[in-house]
């Protein structure tokens, strides 16, 4: 199943029956052959293809893979100032683990999430904003790269496109700035696909319950932090359902 995924991914690059039938690649394409390799073989899958419902087939392990990207993000946003900036569903991969549970720390703080066999990477740091010696460090986009329109979903979460819009209002005060809100937002909209009425919900789902988790979620919109939204009573019930909290000694 995780080979046929890569497989397609590399049909819609047309390099896999480039590779399948010998023939010659040029230097940009094995480059980027080279590094589709590197990323999908060795982290696992982008998210938005895990969502055909054999990957995350059940509630839980779909709250895992939301909890796992927020809680790692928390973990970023405390230690060094960290914003991703870019958090679409293919910068989300999915791979197997054995490992039945992953732990986050937080200080005294331990949070032990149920990982239902997969784990969550997050990469392409390329618009990212961290802070290191005590500077901060992020890349300032251009016009052209930030070109988006006010693209919204009929609950006024932003979809990928208008998250572009967004981050312009976000960083208007400069780039180099720490708005951990811009976490809070891509989560967000990375919770309309992971939850989306489209991809398989209506196997574990029912309507209500299913709006219910698109509503703790869709919380994130007011949200100052990642930090911040944990902490609140509503997404705390909902970590139960996946993850175990406790104080250490």
């Amino acid at each position: 199943g995780w080979d046929s995924s890569i497989a397609r991914i590399f049909e819609k690059h047309n390099y896999y029956k480039a590779v399948k039938d010998g023939s010659q690649l040029t230097r940009e394409e094995k480059e980027i052959l080279t590094t589709i390799c590197v990323t999908y073989l060795n982290k696992g899958i982008p998210l938005w293809i895990a969502m055909d419902g054999k990957y995350l087939p059940t509630r839980p392990s779909r709250l895992s893979t939301l909890f796992q990207v927020a809680l790692a993000l928390h973990g970023a946003e405390m230690t060094v100032g960290y914003e991703h900036r870019d958090l679409h569903g293919s910068n989300v991969l999915l791979a197997k683990t054995s490992g039945k549970t992953r732990e986050y720390r937080f200080g005294n703080l331990s949070v032990v999430v149920k990982t239902f066999g997969r784990e969550v990477t997050i990469i392409d740091q390329g618009y990212c904003r961290f802070e290191k010696d005590g500077r901060a460090h992020s890349h300032d986009p251009n016009e052209e790269e930030l070109v988006g329109d006010d693209d919204f979903d009929e609950e006024n979460v932003p979809r990928v496109s208008g998250m572009k819009r967004e981050m312009r209002r976000l960083m208007r005060q400069g780039w180099h700035r720490f708005v951990p809100t811009s976490n809070a937002l891509w989560l967000c909209c990375l919770s309309r696909l992971v939850l989306s009425k489209d991809y398989h919900t209506s196997k574990m789902y029912t309507d209500r319950l299913l709006q219910h988790d698109r509503d703790v979620f869709r919380s994130l919109l007011t949200a100052r932090s990642i930090g911040s939204w944990l902490n609140s009573n509503d997404v705390q019930e909902l970590l139960k359902v996946v993850a175990t909290t406790r104080h250490l000694s």
